[in-house]
């Protein structure tokens, strides 16, 4: 081979090597909606230069929409190229099912992207979803306390970090409504109904009513709220289906009765937040969120209850004051990810790691915790 050979196989070789080094590398992500708020804003701090799009949600803004896609790069891996990731929420056991039979996720094309200005930009649009496999799913519980219990094990997964969980009243609920125990949870998710008067001590408020709005069956957020307070993950509830006007602070709750959702429920904890921040006249709703999402619904009116006569703080859960919490882990596809995917994975959950510890309304970080548990509701230990 004569030397000008010679250079130009080293200089093809040398674009080829390039070409593969910075390819593209693309990730979808499902499950729980309680903690896609923690994981949207570090997405968005980790990638540089981001467009981000989403279908709006039951409320405006990129936190209370199941459907985004945030395309970007990432300054400390280079090698990845383009990252896009694209999110369908759906719930933690949902979310988990999806990958145990690697069904398809509703998620935004990449052609939303050229809508509106590039670069960093979060905008609303209204688009048709195509389908794709989901990647990883993030969990509120494992999948043992899960609708995917008896499907085939997924890898062990990775733990994220810890998501507390309140129970809300409405608004319009009587003062005295302040805490709700393990016991009020159980009568108010079996009758369907509990007088007012039950949790307030007030036989002044015995004719409002108090209706129960929650979670379907394939959320992560009920499952942990259920085998916390000791209701059982798998018994039936009975959930109200409220009807309302309005949005946001506006919202009016103008009907809610015993049943409606029966043992279903919502798919979203920001449907329960547009729900819970209205006002009604003769009763009130009690729902149970995560943070993000009752910090939502407290901002527009709605009212926080203490646990079992625990108030939720950062710190209490930290130390094991307040139990109404589980812990967020990441499952992988049964496919084996590419060793990109697998690189954008550790990345991203280190940046959730760094987030939590500074954004503790959105969880906490595994790293600040004081204590333990071994199971999803299983008893509290220190570390």
């Amino acid at each position: 081979m004569n030397a000008r050979k010679s250079l130009l196989a080293a200089a093809a070789a040398f674009f080829a090597t390039a070409a593969l080094s910075y390819a593209d590398v693309t990730i979808v992500l499902t499950g729980s909606t309680a903690f896609r708020a923690a994981v949207n804003d570090s997405i968005i701090a980790m990638l540089s230069g981001e467009t981000v799009r989403h279908i709006t949600g039951s409320s405006a803004g990129l936190n209370n929409s199941n459907t985004a896609i945030f395309q970007g790069t990432i300054a400390s891996l280079p090698a990845l190229g383009t990252v896009t990731i694209k999110t369908a929420w759906s719930g933690s056991g949902s979310g988990i099912t999806t990958l145990v039979n690697n069904s398809n996720v509703n998620v935004l094309p990449d052609s939303v992207l050229l809508e509106g200005t590039t670069g960093t930009n979060v905008a609303a649009v209204s688009t048709t979803t195509t389908t794709a496999k989901a990647t990883y799913a993030f969990s509120d519980v494992k999948q043992e306390s899960t609708t995917a219990a008896s499907l085939t094990a997924l890898a062990a997964p990775s733990s994220v970090g810890i998501i507390p969980f309140q129970f809300v009243a409405s608004e319009s609920a009587p003062a005295g409504v302040t805490n709700i125990t393990d016991q009020q949870v159980y009568q108010l998710l079996n009758a369907g109904f509990l007088p007012s008067s039950v949790l307030s001590g007030s036989s002044a408020d015995y004719s409002v009513t108090l209706y129960p709005v929650g979670r379907d069956s394939g959320s992560g957020t009920r499952i942990a709220v259920l085998a916390e307070t000791g209701y059982g993950i798998n018994n039936p509830v009975n959930q109200a289906l409220p009807t309302t006007t309005g949005s946001g602070a506006s919202v009016v709750i103008t009907a809610a009765g015993e049943g409606g959702r029966g043992n279903s429920g919502e798919s979203s904890g920001g449907t329960l937040a547009t729900w819970l921040s209205g006002t009604s006249t003769g009763f009130a709703l009690i729902g149970y969120m995560g943070v993000s999402d009752t910090t939502t619904a407290v901002g527009n009116g709605a009212r926080a209850l203490s646990y079992n006569g625990s108030t939720y703080s950062a710190t209490n859960v930290k130390n094991g004051v307040y139990t109404l919490w589980s812990e967020v882990q990441l499952y992988t596809q049964t496919a084996a990810p590419t060793s990109d995917q697998s690189a954008l994975k550790t990345e991203l959950l280190s940046q959730v790691n760094t987030y939590l510890l500074s954004n503790e309304n959105r969880g906490i970080a595994l790293t600040a915790m004081n204590v333990t548990r071994p199971s999803d509701g299983g008893p509290v230990s220190s570390n």
